[in-house]
């Protein structure tokens, strides 16, 4: 059987709900797969949590971990970036435990990355092929962070109206190359080529799109609806949010942020159609189990609106630096035409793709990592809780929740104590911690036992 691996970068599980009449693609696998509704990743952000993908293990184990706790330390991830021997010290003897080591023995293993982070040395070790797909930096950000580096970013501020005319200048000419990751038609088009290349071995193939990451591309003209056509496009706390650390956004612009960012998923469901029909036309559609997903959502104003929060918790959009919901939980389908349609209920964790890729490959289950997705899905196994951790942004934070929807939230670094129930209480609006003691301590039992 041949596995594709589709995974929509920064994807969270609400925007398919927001934009389920633009994605038919993604609705077919939805609609005749299976559809976990209650699905978490290990980690925020894209190093901790794809890392459990491969290995099957939480972040605290396979070692994937980069942090900065304050906001004056961001400048540690750049250094992490130029110096990839440092920054994966700590988890290169676990590459050796990736799945992909021992899947490339029976599966021609093909991966098509669009994002810098997942590096051929870490994540694409051990493919047979791995191509990154991947621009420089922007114009813009290179601006941003070089007039922080000199002192002049307040300065540039105050010149504003001189800056936004010289940037939609440079934007009618396209001068300017709004994003930095390559755009999914881009990855489908060497996809399809290995795909019909590779159509009479079994295959391995995993595409990672980056059309949902900021800085938000416009794909759909939003700006020319009647409610935008006040906002100004160049304004440069629109640019990107990750280097405009005040929030200066009006409601009306934050409303064209997620708007822009929720119709980005189109773009991918368009790519994953050309996928589907290269499949069936080259009558491997039945001989293909397409897995689609995310590494991490993304918040947008749903706990915090501190752009310049020092420990980054409230700082109200991006990812990395909390455990609420909308970072760590993402969709999951699982598609293969012989399977049918179920909706599943249960918990599941990125830690169940080792073993799920080992069962539809053939290979036997390793009995000492977490069971796989076909195990919940056909009621034979359950997980009895999941585990989020490792924050990439502010001081180090923990989440478990069980099988009965109760998530606690605990600060190891910091005193921050939280419980919500999931059943009634998903948005995780109410703290219930002082209120249930004992469950509190129930979870929190299970949580250090775990750490």
């Amino acid at each position: 059987m041949n596995i594709i691996l589709i995974s929509a970068d920064t994807l969270k599980a609400k925007t398919l709900e927001t934009e389920k009449n633009n994605i038919p693609n993604i609705e077919f696998l939805r609609k005749n797969g299976f559809e976990f509704k209650n699905h978490y990743v290990s980690s925020p952000w894209t190093g901790a949590s794809f890392a459990s993908f491969f290995t099957g293990v939480y972040p605290k184990e396979h070692g994937f971990i980069l942090n900065c706790p304050k906001l004056k330390n961001v400048s540690k991830l750049s250094f992490a970036k130029k110096n990839k021997p440092v920054f994966f010290q700590a988890f290169k003897h676990n590459c050796e435990n990736y799945f992909t080591k021992i899947l490339r023995k029976s599966h021609y293993c093909i991966g098509i990355q669009g994002n810098e982070m997942c590096y051929k040395d870490s994540f694409g070790k051990y493919f047979h092929e791995y191509l990154i797909f991947f621009q420089n930096p922007n114009l813009m950000k290179k601006i941003f962070l070089f007039s922080k580096k000199i002192k002049l970013f307040s300065f540039l501020m105050k010149i504003k109206k001189i800056k936004d005319k010289l940037l939609l200048k440079l934007f009618n000419k396209k001068k300017i190359e709004w994003a930095s990751s390559i755009p999914a038609n881009t990855l489908v088009n060497n996809a399809v080529k290995k795909i019909k290349a590779n159509k009479n071995k079994d295959f391995f193939l995993w595409i990672n799109f980056m059309d949902m990451h900021t800085p938000y591309l416009d794909l759909y003209n939003l700006s020319n609806k009647s409610e935008y056509k006040t906002i100004n496009i160049t304004k440069s706390e629109l640019l990107d949010l990750r280097y405009n650390l005040k929030n200066k956004l009006s409601e009306t612009e934050k409303k064209f942020v997620i708007e822009k960012y929720n119709s980005s998923i189109r773009a991918i469901d368009k790519q994953i159609g050309k996928i589907i029909n290269c499949l069936k036309k080259n009558s491997l559609f039945d001989k293909t189990t397409i897995i689609f997903t995310s590494d991490h959502g993304e918040e947008f104003w749903e706990h915090g609106t501190q752009r310049d929060d020092i420990y980054f918790y409230n700082r109200g959009i991006d990812h990395g630096h909390t455990v609420y919901n909308e970072l760590i939980k993402v969709p999951l389908f699982l598609f293969n035409s012989s399977f049918g349609s179920k909706k599943i209920n249960k918990l599941s964790s990125s830690v169940n793709f080792y073993n799920t890729v080992f069962e539809l490959a053939g290979i036997k289950k390793d009995s000492e990592l977490p069971v796989s997705l076909m195990d919940i899905a056909l009621n034979k196994k359950e997980m009895d809780y999941v585990i989020a951790e490792c924050l990439l942004l502010g001081k180090e934070t923990k989440t478990i929740i069980d099988k009965k929807n109760f998530k606690l939230i605990k600060g190891t670094e910091n005193s921050r104590l939280e419980l919500y129930d999931l059943n009634t209480d998903p948005d995780e609006k109410k703290d219930i911690s002082k209120e249930n003691p004992k469950k509190v301590q129930e979870l929190m039992d299970k949580l250090y036992f775990h750490i």
